[in-house]
Order: C-alpha cells, then structure tokens, then sequence
C-alpha cells in the first residue's frame, strides 16, 4: 500500500526531516497537514508562518510546537483570527500580550477576549481591555 504525500504530512511517525521538506509542498493542503502535525519542530513552524495560505498559518498558530519567537512574528499578522490564536497559546508570555493590547488603537473585541483569558496577561492589561469590550 502507498502511502500519500498528505497521509506522510498528517501521521505522527513521520520524522522530522520529512516534514520540513513537506513544509515547502506546492499543495496547501500538505503544507497545512505538516503546520497542524506534533511532530513538525519549531524551527519548521517558523518557516511556515509566510505562508500564503491563511489556513496553513491558522494551523501554526495553534501548534503546541509553536515557540515564542514564532509566535511573537504572528502576533502581528493580518488576520484577527490568526492574532487570536497567539493570544490564547500557552506559549504566548507577557510581553507578547501586552503588545499585542497596545498595537493598535483598536483592539477587536474576540482579541481583546483572547488577551484578557491568558494566564500570563498582567492584569492592569486585562482590566484596559475589559473597559473596550
């Protein structure tokens, strides 16, 4: 049985190697499949997050895998979706939440809800952005 380039990027005993070169597929679908797989290592992540697709993105966003440094660079992505992702990671510290809060004048309000329920947002934080929502 053959096994396909999108069942190889979405199985977990794929190696790491494997899915770094899966990474730069010329399917979305692929690329998606690697951005969403627990096997795929930070440093493949990061290379991702220029992807075209928002959905290959979207799937960074939400990798456990995703580190701080990748998910500093997403924070200031242009989708809402996408910076509502980084704001309800466990990997997103402090620092990154408060720029977040402070980038721009108007925060949406499902970021602003994102912000406020992550552990490592300072509460003077919080409270601004619960008196916007």
């Amino acid at each position: 049985m053959n096994i396909t380039t999108l069942e190889q990027a979405e199985s977990s005993i794929t190696p790491a190697p494997i899915l770094k070169t899966l990474a730069s597929n010329e399917q979305w679908e692929v690329r998606q499949a690697v951005a969403s797989n627990s096997k795929t290592l930070a440093k493949t992540l990061d290379k991702m997050i220029n992807d075209e697709n928002i959905l290959v993105r979207l799937a960074v966003s939400i990798n456990a895998n995703t580190n701080t440094i990748t998910l500093t660079k997403l924070a200031s992505d242009t989708n809402d979706d996408i910076k509502c992702n980084v704001a309800k990671h466990p990997n997103t510290n402090a620092r990154i939440l408060i720029i977040m809060a402070t980038m721009s004048n108007e925060v949406s309000k499902n970021l602003a809800q994102a912000i406020i329920n992550n552990q490592h947002t300072p509460k003077d934080i919080s409270q601004k952005l619960s008196l916007q929502i």
